[in-house]
């Protein structure tokens, strides 16, 4: 389950991050577009929620010939 994944190894990340720029590329979706998108949804969700900047990562990936972009926003704890 993505939600509550525990920490990867660098190779599943250095992977993750190598299949993002192939589908970047082949999408025609360049890096500043994706750092966009990201910071609108980053502040977007901070409006409602704490949210780990330096942690989030966005990628697009591709299965079964259909593309999804895929973001990962880490919540912070609110002390209650």
């Amino acid at each position: 389950m993505l939600f509550f994944r525990g920490k990867q190894d660098s190779k599943d990340i250095a992977k993750r991050r190598l299949q993002s720029l192939l589908s970047n590329e082949k999408n025609n979706m360049n890096t500043e577009k994706l750092d966009m998108i990201k910071s609108e949804i980053i502040h977007s969700v901070e409006d409602h929620f704490p949210v780990n900047r330096s942690s989030s990562e966005i990628y697009i990936t591709e299965e079964n010939k259909e593309s999804a972009i895929v973001i990962i926003l880490p919540i912070v704890k609110e002390k209650v």
